[in-house]
């Protein structure tokens, strides 16, 4: 069964909109004060748990025990909407006697008056097969099905509160399957372990998953900056001029052209054939004559000296 849908989900939802606010009284020289929110929904899953936690809360408040009855009956009406209000004072209109008792009997009412037994009967079969959502943590969730168990008596309907051995299946039917697994492997017995052990034990399981969770995110996030490091050291790289790879493409030659100005005289009016450091060049009786050039800063006519000898 899921709980998607359910009237009174396990993931309480918080409602921004409503403040509490001061509701004070006084019974006698005795003086209270409790914070709470007016309700002015009717919608049975903002209801009851209204009229539960603000009978709690006076309870709470009160503490002289002849007080307890006539705070419930002044003070609860404060914290409804006019039309509920409404509702209320024709339940109660015709009980004089201000008890406790008659408290839960009239709120009883008032409550059945938005819901019905369907109510109850859907509330017990949420709690029989719970699942917790992912996002409520293990003791949480156990807090939630003791709160949404003491819901159901206030609920019109014949369908019972689930006992304490119940709510402990259902503590533990309620886990994620692969805990369930580890607990069965482990070789401990469900019916030899309380309540507060069941929960524990999820407990534990519940804080490595959250350390395992942690450690793989702060891994994803480790190589998500490395890759973005090495992308932004690729960028600042500046291209160098090429070199040599040590590989020649079939048919290249490296020889440097006769008729190439001498690399090693940069400026000389002489090519790299006539170059006297050009290893490759072949003496030649012609070749070896003097050559004049004319100097481009003197425009003297000179004997090259660079080349051959004179």
């Amino acid at each position: 069964m899921t709980t998607t849908n359910s009237t009174f989900p396990f993931k309480k939802e918080t409602n921004h909109e409503t403040y509490p606010t001061s509701v004070k009284w006084h019974h006698g020289s005795s003086k209270y004060e409790i914070y709470q929110a007016t309700l002015d929904n009717i919608e049975i899953e903002a209801l009851l748990p209204h009229c539960v936690t603000t009978a709690a809360k006076i309870k709470k408040e009160v503490s002289t025990p002849t007080h307890v009855g006539p705070s419930l009956f002044k003070v609860f009406p404060r914290t409804l909407s006019i039309p509920l209000t409404t509702i209320w004072d024709h339940i109660v209109e015709n009980i004089e006697d201000k008890t406790p008792e008659n408290f839960d009997a009239a709120m009883t009412d008032f409550i059945a008056a938005h819901a019905s037994e369907d109510d109850r009967h859907d509330l017990v079969q949420q709690l029989t097969h719970p699942v917790k959502p992912m996002n409520v943590p293990v003791q949480t969730f156990y807090y939630r099905l003791l709160e949404l168990n003491e819901y159901v008596h206030w609920l019109p309907g014949e369908d019972a509160p689930l006992t304490p051995a119940q709510i402990k299946q259902a503590l533990y039917d309620g886990m994620p399957k692969t805990w369930k697994e580890r607990f069965v492997n482990s070789g401990m017995r469900f019916n030899q372990k309380t309540t507060a052990e069941i929960c524990r034990y999820f407990r534990n399981q519940e804080q490595q998953a959250i350390f395992k969770q942690k450690q793989n995110a702060d891994e994803q996030r480790t190589a998500s900056r490395r890759k973005r490091r090495r992308g932004n050291n690729a960028d600042d790289v500046k291209p160098g001029p090429a070199k040599f790879s040590g590989k020649r493409k079939p048919g290249e030659s490296t020889r440097i052209a006769d008729d190439t100005p001498c690399p090693i005289h940069p400026g000389s009016k002489h090519t790299w054939s006539e170059c006297r450091l050009n290893a490759a060049n072949v003496p030649h009786p012609k070749i070896h004559k003097q050559i004049l050039y004319v100097n481009e800063c003197t425009s003297q006519s000179v004997t090259h000296s660079g080349c051959f000898p004179q």
